[in-house]
């Protein structure tokens, strides 16, 4: 089927009963397929062709083996053409949520796939996407930005969501443990002088602005709990 997508498409126009129908054993459907070969031209195609149509809704809600639908697989791969392709149709698919806990915009974070992320932001909005950034273990799109040194992701996250600077997983962590956890995002044999010489040696411009923004809500008192953890981070940079 990878190489005969015209015939996918007569299918779709001829037979809706196609739409849903999961023909590998995986589970995915033809536009789990064409979004996972990276066929952009013929997911919007099948898109549009199930638009409109009845149980069209249901089709592009169809979860695999590991309960991903094709906005999922989309979204990891950080494919901001047929994010929008398939999210623009219906925005609650931002939020349907696979096996693991994931909805497609807390995995593009998991990813580091920014502009499949603001795509969706974009497509769902704010409130509705503070409903689906997080996942399993209290984790958020903060945390995994963070986790995976994606930091001009986290940068933008936390423009976004400012909120989320203080946000907890089950383990009690907080974004910004994550961040004193990863002394390697900073330059070696750096001997920092006071809080505002963190930007200085910062590898990563946009982790500098990152920072700019943490420091800011420190010395503001927007930031709560115990900041105990910045003497580990300090030896770290040691």
């Amino acid at each position: 089927m990878k190489g005969d997508w015209r015939r996918v498409i007569h299918t779709y126009r001829t037979q809706p009963s196609a739409y849903a129908a999961q023909i590998t054993k995986p589970l995915d459907t033809a536009l789990h397929i064409a979004v996972s070969d990276g066929q952009e031209r013929y997911v919007e195609q099948l898109v549009e062709i199930m638009y409109g149509k009845s149980g069209a809704g249901a089709a592009l809600r169809v979860r695999n083996d590991h309960g991903n639908t094709p906005l999922h697989i989309a979204a990891a791969l950080g494919n901001a053409r047929m994010c929008v392709s398939i999210a623009g149709r219906d925005k609650a698919l931002v939020g349907v949520r696979n096996d693991e806990s994931e909805t497609p915009l807390f995995l593009a974070a998991v990813h580091g796939m920014k502009e499949a992320f603001l795509r969706m932001h974009q497509i769902c909005g704010a409130e509705d996407c503070r409903r689906h950034y997080r996942g399993k273990d209290g984790e958020t799109i903060l945390h995994v930005a963070i986790a995976g040194e994606y930091f001009e992701l986290a940068y933008q996250i936390i423009v976004l969501y400012k909120e989320l600077v203080n946000a907890v997983n089950t383990q009690g962590k907080t974004p910004l443990h994550l961040l004193a956890s990863k002394p390697g995002a900073f330059r070696s044999g750096s001997h920092v002088g006071g809080y505002h010489q963190l930007i200085y040696y910062c590898k990563f411009p946009a982790l500098s602005c990152l920072f700019f923004i943490v420091l800011h809500r420190l010395a503001n008192g927007l930031i709560h709990g115990s900041m105990d953890w910045i003497g580990g981070f300090m030896d770290q940079m040691n």
